[in-house]
């Protein structure tokens, strides 16, 4: 039955290509139908396998009917705003490269140290996990603040690298060092606090760092270049994938040892497609989830607000309000509850919805969510700093993360704002000799019988002599 939705995503996306061209890779509609495309085609290969324990018609129904109206929402909105008036840039992003590796490597430094004191070396510890989702350790949280780096840095350097791929320029080394430095922080981070979706969070700000490179500069190129640049994108986003789920696979497995769990499909054993049996049961699980737990018990808000909306409220809501921050079994109450099947799992942004304001106010909110992500990809420019774009772009890593849980229920929008705000900050008093981004007109090989580029350096060299 879920499979039927398929068709109003696909739609959906079609119709955002088809308005906003290439610039579609930066809405959070696309975003949406990409990840819930992949999350039911990788429920539909684990039902296949016999790991689904609960078939809910009902709940599937409902579930049905959100994606429908979520997909219907993003196209009827898009309509509100005018589709050329996206397409105009503003200013370029200056990036220092130097500065960005010291960023990347920090996180990478404080992610490998935290990891080795609390594993000792080891890629697992079940122990580890436990503590960490009770209380967070105490060198975790020093080592936080210095942590944060990683996310300024993941999206600057693959804002930077997809901006090469583009201009064909070759002198960004270091960019690459800095992506590679972000990348390996948060597999290292999630080895130390025994999940993945740290990991995850990293992957997710580089491909925003993606898209938005894309949206804004792929206009000025066609032909060999755009397919050129589109294929060398798309490669590294597949290895991210591929890393992602290599990391996924080696911690599932470690995981199942230690708990001395047996997993709930013979997906894994599968020649070949048994190295992403973690990731597709990881991406198809809350569908699982969705049916599994029943209809959404409704939480009591009088001591929390929102639950599926508690990120938002640390920009003062909650303290105007007098609300605490929600624990462990108010965002998952089944986790008390080791008898139902799929306890340990997670819920998808729609289930939580429900919970907080039931079937009516979901809709509601869903609307207004999807309201507001194209009222920010729609008046949102290029910026010369990337603390503006960080609505947006925790917008796309929400759409891009519904299928698995709320982004907006835990702090990172807080978290995104202060460390794009510090980026900005460091980089706007430390960055020396300013490039802005993308800097091709300076690499770009002379053929001879071609004007230089105005404005650059080498033509005010020219022109004077």
């Amino acid at each position: 039955m879920i499979q039927l939705a398929l068709i109003p995503l696909a739609l959906a996306a079609f119709l955002l290509f088809r308005r906003y061209g290439m610039t579609s890779v930066m809405h959070p509609g696309v975003w949406f139908s990409l990840a819930w495309i992949l999350a039911i085609g990788c429920y539909t290969l684990t039902d296949w396998f016999n790991g689904v324990p609960v078939h809910n018609p009902d709940q599937m129904n409902e579930l049905l009917m959100f994606l429908v109206l979520t997909s219907a929402a993003f196209v009827l909105c898009a309509r509100l705003f005018p589709a050329g008036r996206r397409l105009q840039r503003a200013t370029f992003l200056e990036v220092n490269s130097r500065l960005l590796v010291i960023a990347g490597g920090t996180g990478f430094v404080a992610a490998l140290v935290n990891w080795y004191i609390l594993t000792g070396g080891s890629l697992y510890s079940e122990e580890v996990r436990q503590q960490w989702l009770v209380e967070i350790p105490v060198v975790t949280a020093r080592l936080w603040w210095l942590y944060l780096a990683t996310y300024p840095a993941a999206f600057v350097s693959a804002y930077q690298m997809t901006s090469d791929f583009i201009y064909r320029s070759k002198k960004r080394q270091q960019v690459r060092f800095a992506f590679g430095f972000s990348i390996a922080a948060g597999m290292f981070w999630s080895f130390g606090t025994g999940g993945r979706q740290a990991f995850g969070l990293v992957v997710l700000h580089a491909m925003a760092g993606f898209a938005l490179s894309l949206g804004f500069n792929l206009k000025q190129i066609a032909g060999r270049a755009l397919f050129r640049a589109l294929r060398k994108t798309v490669v590294v986003t597949l290895s991210l994938v591929a890393a992602l789920c290599i990391g996924g696979e080696v911690t599932g497995r470690m995981r199942e040892e230690q708990q001395g769990s047996s997993r709930p499909s013979t997906f894994g054993d599968v020649p070949f497609l048994g190295l992403v049996s973690v990731f597709v049961d990881y991406m198809g699980g809350p569908i699982a989830t969705y049916q599994a737990y029943g209809p959404a018990a409704r939480r009591d808000l009088s001591e929390t607000g929102s639950v599926s909306l508690a990120g938002l409220q640390e920009f003062g809501i909650a303290y105007l309000a007098g609300w605490r921050s929600p624990e462990r079994l108010d965002t998952n109450p089944e986790r008390a509850k080791p008898w139902l099947p799929l306890f340990s799992g997670t819920r998808c942004v729609f289930y939580d919805l429900v919970a907080d304001f039931g079937v009516a106010g979901a809709m509601l909110a869903v609307t207004l969510l999807v309201l507001f992500s194209q009222t920010l990809f729609s008046l949102t420019t290029e910026p010369k700093m990337i603390l503006p774009s960080a609505p947006l772009v925790m917008m796309l890593m929400f759409w891009g993360y519904s299928h698995q849980l709320s982004l907006l229920m835990y702090s990172s929008p807080k978290w995104l704002f202060i460390s794009f705000g510090v980026w900005d900050l460091v980089h706007h008093c430390f960055h020396g000799r300013r490039q802005p981004l993308p800097a091709a007109i300076f690499w770009r090989p002379f053929r001879p019988g071609c004007p230089r580029p105005r404005g650059t350096a080498l033509h005010s060299w020219k022109t004077a002599g």
